[in-house]
């Protein structure tokens, strides 16, 4: 897998653009970069490589200074009571109260501004990027968020350093 374009934006801290880059790396990865919707579906989802995935989250970390990644996204959920690897389970237990958990997260990182209107601009509110899915799932609960955020713990991420980053 050919990182190079996402670096170079992430360098630039060019955010929109890396977030871009991210979101073809994992159509990419998942054999969809040819479909119209450029949509990853949770199938594809959870047949990423994971260490394609972990590289292309530590490059975020190391160029944001640990402001942006997918496990910033995965943290920030957990802090507000979210598992993203348990979100399956919790939903169909508490769809209500899964949906708030998510509202949260969306708000607390800058998807969402507090009339529940997307936005769309770059904000630099902790995790804020990538965001390369976030226009796609159900009204309440993005499951292809989740899902992606569950590859974090599955490719245990939290225990890496971005001092390994060459």
């Amino acid at each position: 897998m050919n990182l190079i374009n996402l670096q170079r934006h992430l360098e630039e801290q060019n955010w929109l653009e890396a977030d871009k880059e991210t979101r073809y790396l994992l159509l990419q990865m998942s054999g969809r970069e040819n479909d119209l919707q450029q949509r990853l579906r949770i199938l594809d989802i959870e047949s990423l490589p994971l260490e394609n995935f972990q590289e292309i989250n530590m490059l975020w970390l190391k160029y944001s200074q640990e402001r942006f990644g997918f496990s910033v996204q995965y943290q920030i959920c957990k802090d507000i009571g979210l598992n993203p690897s348990n979100w399956k389970n919790a939903y169909h237990s508490n769809p209500d109260l899964v949906t708030e958990q998510y509202r949260s997260f969306e708000y607390r990182i800058g998807w969402r501004d507090n009339n529940n209107n997307w936005l769309l601009g770059h904000k630099n509110c902790e995790g804020h990027f990538p965001r390369v899915w976030v226009f796609y799932g159900e009204p309440n609960i993005n499951r292809e968020v989740l899902s992606l955020l569950s590859l974090v713990q599955e490719s245990e991420l939290t225990k890496f350093s971005i001092d390994n980053i060459s």
